[in-house]
């Protein structure tokens, strides 16, 4: 239902990431509306007659949950598929929505057949969403299972290619998209993967752009896309355009703490301290292990001369990532005071960029994160050739 209703230009559908986060137990839907900012939602419940499956669903309002439409369908009799097309125009007539025809085509379009396997992509998205390497791991192993399942269900390939879109090799990603394309020339999601592709692996701007636009016009519903069409903008120093696209993206999906993370990375960008500082702490309410949120609250407050409020949340991203930023040990939050004094006793003396400086020259770490936090210290200390060197060795 999600999948199709997204496609409706005139709906704010909230992805499945966003509403599996609340799990499967009984919650309050007063506050479940709230949370999600809706103004309806969808409800239902089925039941097995003699080895027949009937489902009641329900269009209800989230002021007051008052029926707006509601239904009886019997599985059995029309095929799962068709009860997710009835379903899915009935709620748009209830709304009194005028689809177009591309709204028609999409309400219409056949997914899967198998309930288990768009359960399987669904809860693949929510896993994917976490972006860690558990949350990763975790989705890819579902969206290969949705695969295997149903070989012809594009959304799945979709979501295998953005589990593996990460990689240094992109080829199962490219495949897997190219799969899904093949299947359905017409699934707004995959334009959006491919664009990704051919901006962040192949630096082909222009048609990574083209693939975003044509993402959003297939299927205006999808977050995703908007989120990393802004990515593209910030890259090509469109940052006010960039913010209004993630903010976009950010009425599609509320509750996403990887959005709030991009736009405290833009506001941040542009200069807008306040504004990214606030969005940064949005995210960490959510989920306080985003090591992004925490890199860019540091930076933030190193930026602004707020030294000692700044280590804290770069000790945090240091953890996250398995190392530490400096050479002290990495403390408690009980030692974390004393280790502040001894970090500022020490810049007082040298400079916090020079003591930065000199720390990261002797992290023996080779990852390429390494060496781009240390050409920022490199161009704090206005040392352009020594940000180049570290930057250069990044690339490589």
């Amino acid at each position: 239902m999600i999948s199709r209703l997204s496609n409706v230009d005139e709906f704010s559908v909230r992805p499945a990431s966003a509403v599996l986060r609340f799990g499967e137990d009984p919650v309050d839907l007063e506050q479940v509306a709230r949370e999600l900012r809706v103004e309806s939602g969808v409800e239902g419940t089925y039941t097995e007659t003699d080895g027949r499956v009937f489902v009641i669903a329900r269009l209800v309002r989230a002021s007051d949950w008052s029926t707006v439409w509601s239904h009886e369908f019997d599985v059995a009799e029309r095929g799962i598929f068709y009860t997710h097309h009835e379903i899915a125009l009935n709620i748009a007539n209830a709304l009194a929505v005028d689809l177009s025809g591309r709204e028609r085509n999409a309400l219409a379009k056949r997914y899967s057949d198998l309930p288990d396997v768009m359960s399987m992509y669904q809860e693949g998205r929510y896993y994917w969403s976490k972006r860690d390497n558990p949350g990763l791991a975790e989705g890819l192993r579902l969206f290969r299972n949705a695969v295997k399942a149903d070989p012809n269900f594009a959304l799945a390939y979709v979501g295998n290619a953005d589990s593996t879109i990460f990689a240094r090799e992109i080829g199962e990603a490219e495949s897997s998209v190219a799969k899904a394309l093949e299947i359905d020339p017409t699934l707004g999601e995959a334009y959006a993967t491919r664009g990704f592709i051919n901006m962040f692996h192949w630096w082909d701007r222009e048609s990574a752009e083209n693939e975003f636009k044509r993402s959003i016009e297939l299927n205006p519903g999808y977050p995703v896309a908007r989120q990393w069409y802004a990515n593209l903008s910030m890259v090509r120093g469109r940052s006010e355009e960039a913010k209004q696209m993630l903010l976009s993206a950010l009425e599609l999906d509320t509750v996403s703490k990887n959005l709030m993370t991009d736009l405290a990375h833009a506001e941040y960008s542009s200069g807008s301290f306040v504004n990214a500082e606030a969005y940064s702490r949005k995210a960490l309410k959510i989920s306080d292990d985003l090591l992004f949120a925490h890199g860019i609250l540091s930076d933030i407050r190193f930026a602004s001369g707020r030294f000692e409020e700044g280590i804290k949340p770069q000790y945090r991203a240091g953890l996250l990532l398995g190392r530490q930023p400096y050479q002290f040990p990495i403390p408690s939050d009980d030692q974390l005071p004393q280790v502040i004094k001894k970090i500022l006793t020490t810049r007082r003396t040298q400079g916090y960029y020079q003591f930065a400086d000199r720390e990261m020259s002797v992290v023996k770490d080779t990852n390429a994160d390494r060496f781009i936090a240390h050409a920022k210290f490199k161009l704090a200390l206005g040392d352009t050739d020594g940000a180049m060197r570290n930057l250069e060795i990044a690339v490589n």
